[in-house]
């Protein structure tokens, strides 16, 4: 914590710093935690994370744009499936189901190309003229990947155990209200 603390006041301290350095110092934080493997990618334009999850570990890539009328942030998790061509209306649906029962508060959506099987999260902040703290940072990352691990084993029941959509909804609901009640 002190290094968080530590370096999110740096950064406060020089505003003017690019979005680029303020990510570079933000990302610093993490090269102890163990589930989280952290670098930055070929373009130099973000980082390639990778992460190990409950149920499976995935690739997970963090962007920004840093233009004057578009300052933004974006984690995108591609998950380790390629949805087979029979299942991808199944599973069009089921990404249909849990964009459309997420709480409004959420800055993340599931995409699904039904060309190539391709499942991806995608979180995002746009700052326009704020400044990117740690928090804000450290909360997209924490969403983006909790949402994967939760939504992974959904898309999996109705990909390789042949659970229809509406049924993979409800089996989440109840397991989610599960935890709460043990909680």
């Amino acid at each position: 914590m002190k290094k968080i603390n530590e370096t999110q006041s740096s950064l406060s301290q020089e505003s003017a710093k690019s979005l680029a350095t303020v990510v570079d110092g933000i990302v610093s934080c993490y090269t102890d935690d163990e589930r989280l493997s952290i670098s930055p990618d070929e373009e130099g334009s973000g980082y390639e994370v990778e992460y190990v999850g409950k149920s499976s570990a995935w690739r997970t890539a963090v962007g920004f744009e840093d233009e004057p009328d578009n300052r933004k942030i974006t984690v995108i998790s591609v998950l380790s499936i390629a949805v087979p061509q029979d299942l991808r209306s199944q599973i069009a649906e089921l990404v249909t189901r849990i964009n459309c029962d997420k709480d409004d508060t959420e800055s993340s959506y599931i995409a699904f190309d039904m060309d190539d099987g391709a499942v991806v999260l995608i979180t995002s902040i746009h700052l326009k003229d704020g400044e990117l703290t740690f928090s804000m940072f450290d909360q997209m990352l924490t969403s983006n990947l909790m949402i994967t691990e939760d939504f992974t084993s959904v898309i999996m029941k109705v990909v390789y155990c042949g659970v229809k959509p509406s049924e993979a909804m409800r089996l989440y609901k109840d397991e989610k209200l599960a935890a709460k009640t043990l909680h």
